[in-house]
Order: structure tokens, then sequence, then C-alpha cells
């Protein structure tokens, strides 16, 4: 299960959509802090190319993955530079995955974020 871990990690800070089909189910559905639900691999690759025309040098940090059964629950970290508003941002959350043939089938995530 840490390998999903290490693939997303990879495809975020890359912004890899190849790495992104391959890691989530093609009827993902992602729900981002209960604001944005996408809906299929192609509504996400649609918001991850948005988001990799914001998001520059990127560091994801898992800082405690636990398993059980079919789900993940990561509690992470990350910064990155966001171009739009010239700032450092910070985000900390949770992410919780429920994996299908082992791809991430959905994927919930919350978080706080601050800017510097």
């Amino acid at each position: 299960m840490n390998n999903i871990v290490e693939l997303y990690k990879a495809a975020w800070e890359g912004h890899n959509i190849e790495l992104l089909k391959l890691i989530f189910h093609e009827n993902i559905i992602y729900n981002d802090r209960d604001i944005n639900l996408y809906v299929g691999i192609d509504e996400l690759i649609n918001y991850w190319i948005k988001n990799s025309k914001k998001q520059k040098n990127i560091n994801f940090n898992p800082i405690e993955v636990t398993s059980c059964d079919d789900k993940i629950i990561i509690l992470w970290e990350t910064s990155f530079f966001h171009t739009i508003k010239k700032k450092k941002k910070f985000l900390k959350g949770i992410i919780i995955m429920t994996m299908l043939d082992n791809k991430i089938i959905h994927f919930v995530e919350y978080f706080e974020r601050k800017y510097i």
C-alpha cells in the first residue's frame, strides 16, 4: 500500500498525467474538502492540468500512512509556490483512499492552508 502513496507523491509533484491514469481508477470519485467533486478520470485529469498551471516546486510529505483492508489513510503536509498569488502555500491534512483492483477508486482530502 505504501507504493501507491509513493506513486501519488510522484504524480502530484511532477504533475504527471500518465502516472495519474496509472494509479486512479477510470471511475474515480475525487472529493476535495467537500467543496469540489470530480467524477471519472477525465474530470480528474482536467483538475490536475488546471492545478499544474498554478502549483510549482511541490514538496509532498506523507507524515503517517495507515492501511486496513481496502483503505489507506495519509496524514500529510505539502508546500509549493502558487504562481497566481506569487506566494508559497503550505497545506496540512488527511487523505482517505479506497482501493479497487489496485487503483484508487475513491479519494477524499481535507486540509488547512496558509500563505507566506
